[in-house]
């Protein structure tokens, strides 16, 4: 049973297009479900975005030191 619950996990691995990092749609909805709903509106990216990227505080959105 636990094989069947890693293999549903590893389907639902995307890659965000901002960053390319892998996420876990199903993985936000138990750890951050409060992002889906107003006033974030992450359910109109969760496709194609990583939670970071969305609320814009990803890898490219933040200025590295120089």
């Amino acid at each position: 049973m636990a094989d069947q619950n890693d293999s549903s996990s590893e389907t639902d691995l995307r890659r965000c297009t901002e960053c390319g990092q892998q996420y876990s749609i199903q993985a936000y909805l138990s750890s951050a479900a409060h992002y889906f709903a107003a006033p974030y509106n992450y359910e109109h990216g969760c496709e194609k975005y990583c939670l970071a990227c969305w609320l814009g505080i990803g890898p490219l959105d933040i200025d590295s030191p120089c």
